[in-house]
């Protein structure tokens, strides 16, 4: 996964933890990726461009503007690790933070 560009509209687990794109990863399980796919399959919004057995990479598009954000999931040494990124615009108002903090939400269930 890419680093964060130097813009407040991107977050990942891969950061330095002193960074302000830094979101913490969670610790995987078995089958978390086919939940990850799971969770994106029942949300419209959502699109899987690629997979594989410890990767995905998907986009979310969003309602009102229809802006493109690209979202991957990538299992490393039993973490999920997340990358959540706009395609345009310098500041995203928290909503890539917001969409990785639910899918976490969703997973711990």
């Amino acid at each position: 996964m890419a680093k964060c560009p130097d813009k407040p509209n991107c977050v990942s687990s891969l950061e330095v933890v002193s960074d302000d794109h830094y979101i913490e990863p969670l610790p995987s399980r078995e089958l978390i990726l086919q939940e990850v796919k799971k969770y994106i399959e029942d949300h419209d919004s959502w699109k899987i461009l690629e997979e594989d057995e410890n990767y995905i990479h998907a986009t979310h598009t969003s309602s009102l503007f229809k802006f493109v954000d690209d979202i991957e999931f990538i299992v490393i040494e039993d973490k999920l690790h997340f990358r959540s990124a706009s395609r345009k615009g310098y500041y995203d108002f928290g909503a890539n933070r917001s969409r990785i903090e639910k899918i976490k939400k969703a997973l711990a269930k």
